[in-house]
């Protein structure tokens, strides 16, 4: 986590927060003057709003002829940092165990609901039937059923029966549960706003306004006999609250939802005006937030660096991609083996910062940062949880359209020939030695092939020797014209005064 992720996810809230407030605003005049269905319909602008916020920024594909199959992406933009870190992590730690936590609680309130409703039994209309409630009920997220009270028929008349049995059917009929778990979902993401919970309560009243409209829309002239079977409910005084469900009356205030069905009902030419007047709305809102977000664009003053690296693992051939990027920028590289997202700054000391994220096989490797001098060598060695070894060695220096600051080009980069590691046994039994290694290197500077020539003593420090070579790279630039070819190196494994094992 870095503060990356960190401020996006805080530019998420800040859109999702302004399209409540947009909502709050609209949702009076618009239900009065295009029905409780239209306003209720504004309630998509949120999640709308937070699609486009998340929206990835236009990617810039740089064409690099790299001797393997690398392309350089430029993603996003990060602020020139001295010294490249990464803060903010605890603070998205929080959000994200805030979001768990209130998730969690969630599903316990509906576990202890559907607790509550046992014993629940299917009747012949496909409904369910619970001696803890007095009216019917949506229950569920994804997978809704209509739950009745066991004394469903002796409590109701048949007409108040049917209005309650429409008023869920609608409900149904609508997706009105899926779109509850959606809002849930979200207050779960932004637990810390109290924008969100308000809104939740909201979208629920909105929601069951919407659904009153939806009833009555297929009975016009019975809003009498509407009124007085929500006035029975409310006498009934049901008390179920469950996060995931429709309630009937779910608690919303009676004399608002009684006031609703005294205004003129939209026709069906109105509500398609208003609902593609919602569209255009939210189509509007999504467009303002994703042209709001930071630019991704750095100055143009801001220098080109040309970067190369190389892998090396052992066992593993070599690889050596090169890209450009833009001082400040956040760049990507991609294959099948290796992801490595990094940033190049330049510090006050003259030197070249590289932040980098590393990811290898799929796995996180780490998230070093690296100073270097311009056209000079750096090496990063790491050890994955699963105990390989890997080194990337870094160079960067000032793109050659560029002026470089120090003169320097980056075709004079030094070779790589990275030592080899000491063999454990042999150092702990303090054995010293040389192996000869004849390797092919072909013309981009690449290692590949290797065999020993000789080795004292054998077989003890082969292994490592070989694994050695092939993770070095030679500069074509620095062998005239050499290349390729085969060569011949010696490698000592000397003890130094702190590896000597112990006396006796």
């Amino acid at each position: 986590m870095s503060a990356a992720d960190l401020q996006a996810g805080l530019s998420s809230m800040l859109a999702l927060s302004a399209a409540v407030l947009l909502v709050y605003a609209l949702r009076w005049p618009v239900r009065r003057w295009l029905g409780a269905r239209v306003a209720y319909a504004l309630w998509w602008l949120p999640p709308v709003a937070l699609l486009a916020s998340l929206l990835p920024a236009p990617v810039r594909v740089i064409d690099i002829p790299a001797a393997s199959a690398f392309t350089g992406l430029v993603t996003t933009t990060l602020p020139a940092l001295a010294n490249p870190v990464a803060p903010g992590g605890s603070a998205v730690w929080l959000w994200l165990v805030g979001s768990l936590a209130v998730l969690t609680l969630l599903c316990l309130r509906q576990w202890v609901c559907v607790r509550r409703l046992q014993p629940m039994t299917p009747d012949a209309a496909g409904a369910y039937r619970s001696p803890a409630i007095t009216a019917p009920m949506v229950l569920g997220g994804w997978r809704a059923r209509i739950v009745l009270p066991s004394d469903f028929e002796a409590r109701y008349p048949a007409e108040q029966r049917d209005w309650m049995l429409a008023h869920e059917r609608c409900h149904l009929a609508a997706f009105d549960v899926h779109a509850h778990a959606l809002a849930a979902l979200l207050v779960c993401l932004a637990w810390w706003n109290p924008l969100a919970w308000w809104a939740w309560r909201s979208f629920r009243h909105d929601q069951e306004l919407a659904c009153d409209a939806r009833v009555l829309d297929q009975r016009p002239g019975a809003r009498r006999s509407y009124a007085q079977t929500m006035l029975n409910i409310q006498l009934a005084a049901q008390r179920a609250p469950t996060p995931l469900g429709c309630h009937w009356p779910a608690g919303h205030p009676l004399k608002e939802r009684i006031r609703m069905l005294s205004h003129h009902l939209p026709n069906a030419s109105s509500r398609r005006r208003g609902f593609l007047l919602v569209a255009l709305l939210s189509l509007t809102f999504s467009l303002a937030v994703f042209a709001a977000q930071p630019a991704k664009l750095v100055s143009a003053d801001a220098p080109l660096y040309d970067v190369r690296l190389l892998l090396s693992r052992p066992g593993k051939a070599p690889i050596m991609p090169s890209l450009i990027v833009r001082g400040g920028e956040r760049a990507g590289i991609r294959s099948d083996e290796i992801e490595i997202d990094l940033t190049v700054t330049a510090g006050n000391d003259g030197m070249l910062w590289i932040a980098t994220e590393i990811q290898l096989d799929g796995k996180p490797a780490g998230e070093p940062t690296i100073a270097l001098k311009s056209g000079e060598p750096g090496t990063i060695s790491a050890k994955r949880d699963d105990g390989q070894n890997f080194d990337l060695t870094f160079w960067v220096s000032h793109h050659r359209s560029a002026t470089p600051e120090n003169g320097q080009s980056a075709d004079t980069l030094a070779d790589v020939q990275t030592p080899p590691r000491y063999p454990a046994q042999a150092l702990r039994d303090g054995i010293e030695g040389k192996v000869i290694v004849a390797f092919q290197v072909d013309a981009t500077g690449v290692v590949r092939e290797a065999r020993i020539e000789s080795a004292e003593p054998p077989g003890i420090f082969d292994e490592a020797a070989l694994a050695a070579v092939r993770s070095w790279w030679l500069n074509p630039a620095n062998h005239q014209g050499a290349l390729p070819t085969w060569m011949q190196s010696p490698i000592h494994f000397k003890l130094g005064e702190d590896d000597a094992p112990p006396a006796g």
